[in-house]
């Protein structure tokens, strides 16, 4: 068992893949996604993703970060506001966020495709992408809002996409 204080053996692992990993190229864009989904393995309940000191976000001049596994947080007003500050503190380029409680992440996966395309591979701003992006993954519609969350000058803006049928909207 290891002390408090000192890292665990996955903390360990991960700083040496991200040593090795900043050696190795010139970081333009990093994704990463749920980095507080899953417990450790060790006796004490913690989060086994957090953030290292030393990450690979700190080293690209894009970072996105991907939360799949997040309705509880952005769903308690006290968490989304401690999710808001890590997205700042972190200097997160976006962050993609879902509050549904019970996420399903097959219907994420047009989203990812067009992200992967139109801002990984075209290099299209994701500000101007988002709508085009949403529009291809119409199935996730039905089943969460998407919340976008976005640094500025000394502030965070949180944009939140909700999906309604324009057809039944004023029929009340």
């Amino acid at each position: 068992m290891e002390q408090q204080g000192t890292p665990t053996i996955y903390h360990k692992t991960v700083h040496q893949i991200i040593k090795d990993l900043k050696n190795s190229f010139t970081w333009e864009c990093v994704v990463v996604g749920d980095l507080f989904a899953g417990y450790c393995l060790d006796d004490k309940k913690h989060y086994a993703g957090a953030l290292t000191k030393d990450s690979l976000l700190e080293h690209a001049k894009k970072t996105y970060l991907w939360l799949l596994y997040c309705g509880a947080i952005v769903n308690n007003s006290d968490l989304f506001v401690g999710l808001q500050y890590a997205v700042v503190h972190y200097k997160l380029s976006t962050t993609i966020t879902f509050n549904t409680a019970h996420f399903q992440q097959s219907f994420v996966s047009h989203l990812l495709l067009a992200f992967t395309k139109q801002v990984l591979m075209e290099c299209c701003p994701i500000g101007l992408a988002f709508g085009d992006m949403l529009g291809q993954a119409y199935k996730l519609g039905c089943h969460a809002d998407v919340l976008l969350l976005t640094p500025l000058e000394g502030s965070l803006q949180v944009s939140k996409f909700v999906w309604a049928d324009v057809d039944y909207v004023g029929n009340f």
